[in-house]
């Protein structure tokens, strides 16, 4: 009887971390890093990024298929998944799973200089990761 139980418990477990790892790997997560001390260009980037999500992405971010993070690098809080990303300042990254796509650079070229240009390859980054399986 033990065993059975044993086995039925693990079944529930392993099938249900696969489901839970499953439904976070269909998600495309967009974060922006940030720190403490924040130049114009930073908080534009930000203000940027929420335009470009709540205008382009808000049926998906209802749907929670698209999630929004905004982190501060100076927080403990936030140490391990700055680790796990290899985040050490301002940052605008795109994930999907494995997949990392590093949007930095683009982000500090066009937030202030082209905000129009910065909609654009946000939106296709995030699009060509929503369309992987």
């Amino acid at each position: 009887m033990r065993l059975i139980v044993r086995a039925l418990l693990f079944t529930v477990l392993f099938f249900g971390s696969i489901a839970a790892a499953s439904a976070q790997d269909s998600k495309v997560n967009v974060y922006y890093f940030h720190s403490t001390n924040r130049c114009v260009t930073c908080k534009t980037i930000e203000a940027e990024t929420i335009n470009v999500l709540n205008t382009n992405f808000k049926n998906d971010i209802e749907a929670g298929t698209v999630v929004a993070h905004y982190l501060n690098v100076d927080e403990s809080a936030n140490k391990a998944i700055c680790e796990k990303l290899k985040v050490y300042g301002s940052s605008l990254l795109v994930t999907k799973g494995d997949k990392v796509v590093n949007l930095t650079n683009m982000a500090f070229s066009y937030a202030r200089r082209d905000a129009a240009k910065f909609a654009q390859e946000l939106t296709t980054e995030i699009n060509k990761l929503k369309a992987l399986k």
